[in-house]
């Protein structure tokens, strides 16, 4: 009993949540680029199979797409067992949430609750459109990263000792997203001029390695393609002022107050003490991390490396400052953070066990249409914050192209949900996206409906548009 009341409550409530997001996990169906990747290696068409194209495969993704370590392992983790896909998602979340907690230098009280619980909350984890691809080039490169400045800032007597999987760590941590790696070099080097002097023994050693990694994906030519194309030609989600507002929030309420702290005397003298902490890196990191995500004109994920490294970096500035525990708080705090995450589970257990009779449809019908009424996304209750995700809807082109070819192939029909049928098409419609040809959209007494072929007549579906919805 009494080794259980030391547990902390920012303990129990990450206890719970590793819980509570294996059952989310165990329920989540692969779509989207998740499917992409898979026919990497499975699927009804896989178009690599040997190990040896698998190698080839992969140095044409580090060519033409991107250099990140996730995508090289994406098509295992889609094909591996759900289970253990479901242990690998919820443990990545719960070790970030764990090792943002210790970064921050938070131990007890109502802090690094809040911490956790703004992790949950904040974060866009609603952009998890495609789910196990967010995993592997957000959540899981979040883990190694702050995995990597915990082992470059720790300052036990062991220091100058670096075994070998601390070097790996800081490789993969550095190699794994250039949005995140990039700014915690930058937010180092700050850190490292404030504080008048250079890395030594395993210090210096490990930012190598870290840096070593970013140069692996900086140095992919996909890279520089997509940054010309989001930089001279491409077509943004938004102007640059919503770009930051809707992904960057975070980062722009730690400026405020470092800027309203450098008014005066006292408020000068905490923010440089907490920039020379290692909260520094992470507070100097958010200003490339915010640029880089605004440059990048996406919506939503783009923030997420901007909105964790501000998280942090306002939990260890207020640690410094707020230092009574708060039980209550922290209590309240926890239970809101479960009462969302167990609606979010609950959810996608309903709506996960729908994708999977939708696919079993689908598996057996000659012209694609499956006869069934799934749950809208929309009916979720705002405690979900729309983060579950069942059957795709008819604007879900993407998602349902991908389900196309991994389950059925190129010459399959197009999966549709039986609706209302018409024998021609309905006046007024247009179509949804240059890209897909089989989509068509209609508007009736201000609803919009989908317009989709199957066996010769057309099908109409109520429009639902989700958060994340980008075809």
């Amino acid at each position: 009993m009494n080794a259980l009341r030391r547990v902390a409550i920012w303990q129990w409530l990450l206890i719970i949540s590793l819980g509570l997001s294996l059952v989310y996990y165990l329920y989540v169906v692969p779509a989207g680029d998740d499917l992409g990747y898979a026919r990497v290696v499975g699927g009804a068409e896989p178009y690599s199979v040997p190990w040896w194209k698998y190698g080839v495969w992969c140095v044409r993704h580090w060519l033409h797409v991107n250099g990140r370590w996730g995508n090289y392992i994406l098509p295992l983790v889609v094909e591996s067992p759900q289970w253990l896909r479901a242990l690998l998602g919820a443990a990545g979340a719960v070790g970030m949430c764990l090792l943002a907690v210790i970064c921050a230098r938070l131990k007890r009280g109502w802090l690094p609750v809040a911490l956790i619980a703004a992790i949950w909350l904040l974060m866009p984890w609603w952009d998890s459109f495609f789910l196990y691809a967010c995993n592997v080039n957000y959540v899981w490169p979040s883990v190694f990263m702050l995995g990597t400045v915990l082992l470059i800032t720790r300052n036990d007597a062991s220091k100058d000792y670096t075994p070998w999987w601390m070097y790996a760590v800081a490789f993969i941590g550095g190699c794994g997203h250039e949005a995140g790696a990039l700014p915690l070099v930058i937010g180092y080097i700050g850190y490292m001029w404030l504080n008048r002097r250079i890395p030594e023994g395993g210090e210096r050693r490990l930012a190598l390695c870290f840096c070593f990694g970013l140069a692996f994906t900086l140095c992919s030519p996909a890279l520089w393609s997509r940054f010309l194309t989001a930089t001279g030609g491409g077509i943004p989600d938004d102007t640059p002022l919503w770009l930051f507002l809707k992904s960057d929030a975070i980062a722009g309420v730690l400026w405020i107050m470092m800027t309203v702290c450098g008014c005066t005397s006292a408020g000068r003298y905490s923010l440089t003490v907490m920039l020379r902490s290692r909260a520094g890196i992470f507070a100097l990191a958010t200003l490339p991390a915010a640029a880089i995500s605004v440059v990048s004109g996406v919506v939503g994920r783009s923030g997420w490396y901007a909105e964790l490294f501000a998280l942090i970096s306002l939990a260890a500035w207020c640690g410094e400052r707020l230092t009574r525990p708060r039980r209550g708080l922290g209590l309240l705090i926890a239970a809101v953070t479960v009462l969302q995450l167990g609606a979010v589970a609950w959810w996608q257990r309903l709506l996960g066990m729908e994708h999977r009779q939708f696919i079993g449809i689908y598996l057996c019908s000659p012209d694609g249409m499956a006869d069934m009424q799934p749950t809208p996304d929309d009916a979720q209750p705002l405690l979900t914050l729309w983060r579950a995700r069942g059957v795709p809807d008819g604007d879900d082109v993407y998602l349902l192209e991908n389900l196309r070819l991994y389950l059925r192939g190129e010459a399959a029909p197009w999966p549709v949900l039986k609706g209302e049928v018409y024998d021609t098409m309905p006046a007024g419609t247009r179509l949804l996206t240059d890209e897909y040809n089989e989509v068509y959209v209609t508007e009736r007494d201000g609803i919009e409906y989908t317009v989709t072929p199957a066996a010769g007549r057309w099908h109409l579906n109520r429009r639902v548009i989700d958060p994340g919805d980008r075809y």
